[in-house]
């Protein structure tokens, strides 16, 4: 084709630069460029052009004559070439999301090539070299470090790969849990060349993951306290159900502990009973708040206990049904002193006024003409009393024996003969 009619405009265009050295008898440059072209169909294409003029002698010395050269369409290589280029791109953004960090390491060298997620995870400065395997150590965690270095050398020695948690300790003092994975690549001799990885901070995690299982060590605690009854009830439309109990409910029940529905018509058939229960529940569960209060705990029907019941409403059953969780702390113990001790108040009111009585009794039945001698005859009868009411005393009121009585009460008057 006649390109000359076009040779200057092809010259102001983007490549124009490129053909001007190579056309240059000063410069003669054959390096390759890529550019686009459209063809009449519209479409366009990367192409690679390789060329070199040809030059020959003239008036005024060398001058470019022919321009000899290929077109390898590229196109295919270019959008794969976008393609990764994209990949890369989201893949950077996914990894600082996921405060992932990569490295890789030279062990012919010793060299080591961080990126910036992997700086920043250390506590370093995104920008400056990377540490060496000397200074990697001391970012590791004394506790950890030994442990880590073991499984690295491992790791070369046999060409895998490895992924483990450890603590770093940042140039701040800051202690970080991080989890890392390294790949070690080898020559056709077997030797170990390089490491790649990536490292993750997973302290948040970790932080996250102490405090579970400090909540599941209470939360087990409470489920294997002997004085506490835990569960969780469904109310049903003609009774209820058990859907989770823990040891002492399973065992006050003599049912299997843990998640199994068990229905309360399994443990108890008294119908009229359930449906009260399961009024009594379903009122707890309308008032849309914790319920707390006292009440008698059943097996078969019988009051075996007494307890302090919490009853917590929870949502619904995916069938519509209301749920409630239950805590009931075993309070028999109380509730029998507290009968005893309402029992005692009877008794010592009841005593107190029978002394009185007696009293009144003594002074009512004293007949002495003379003060002195009333007053001795008077607190006579009173001491009396006072010894017998010491010897019940001393007998819980449970009795008393009758020559023991008998033997103190007349004790001060057997003076003349002892013994009498």
């Amino acid at each position: 084709i006649d390109v000359r009619a076009d040779l200057a405009q092809l010259f102001r265009s983007r490549i124009g630069n490129q053909m001007h050295r190579a056309t240059d008898p000063a410069v003669r440059d054959t390096s390759p460029y890529e550019y686009r072209i459209v063809r009449p169909d519209g479409e366009v294409r990367w192409v690679l052009a390789h060329g070199q003029a040809i030059f020959a002698d003239g008036a005024s010395g060398p001058q470019a004559i022919r321009y000899v050269g290929s077109l390898q369409d590229i196109t295919d290589r270019r959008r794969l070439e976008e393609e990764n280029r994209a990949f890369t791109e989201r893949l950077r953004f996914a990894m600082h999301a996921g405060r992932l960090g990569s490295f890789e390491y030279d062990l012919a060298t010793g060299r080591s090539t961080w990126d910036a997620a992997q700086m920043e995870i250390f506590g370093l400065v995104p920008g400056e070299p990377a540490p060496t395997l000397e200074e990697i150590s001391t970012l590791i965690h004394p506790r950890d470090r030994e442990r880590l270095r073991r499984q690295a050398v491992n790791a070369y020695e046999k060409g895998c790969s490895y992924s483990t948690e450890f603590r770093i300790l940042r140039p701040s003092g800051e202690s970080r849990w991080c989890t890392g994975s390294a790949t070690v690549i080898c020559d056709e001799a077997g030797r170990a060349t390089h490491v790649f990885g990536y490292t993750v901070d997973i302290t948040e995690r970790r932080h996250t993951e102490a405090e579970l299982a400090e909540r599941q060590a209470i939360l087990q605690s409470l489920l294997d306290a002997d004085a506490l009854y835990i569960g969780v009830v469904e109310i049903t439309d003609d009774g209820f159900a058990f859907l989770m109990t823990n040891k002492a409910t399973a065992e006050f029940y003599g049912i299997r502990q843990g998640s199994a529905r068990i229905d309360a018509r399994e443990l108890d058939r008294d119908a009229e009973r359930l449906a009260a229960r399961r009024a009594f529940l379903l009122e707890a569960w309308n008032k849309h708040e914790p319920v707390t209060l006292e009440h008698p705990f059943f097996r078969d029907g019988k009051r075996v206990a007494w307890c302090l019941g919490t009853y917590t409403p929870l949502p619904e059953s995916a069938e519509g049904h209301p749920r409630l969780s239950f805590v009931l702390i075993d309070i028999t113990d109380r509730k029998l002193a507290e009968e005893r001790q309402h029992l005692l108040m009877r008794e010592v009111d009841h005593r107190a006024k029978n002394a009185l009585a007696v009293a009144q009794a003594v002074v009512e039945l004293t007949k002495e003409a003379d003060p002195a001698a009333f007053k001795r005859a008077v607190v006579g009868r009173v001491s009396a009393i006072a010894r017998t009411h010491s010897l019940l005393a001393d007998g819980r009121w449970a009795g008393v024996d009758l020559r023991r009585l008998v033997r103190e009460e007349l004790e001060p008057y057997a003076t003349e003969r002892p013994g009498q």
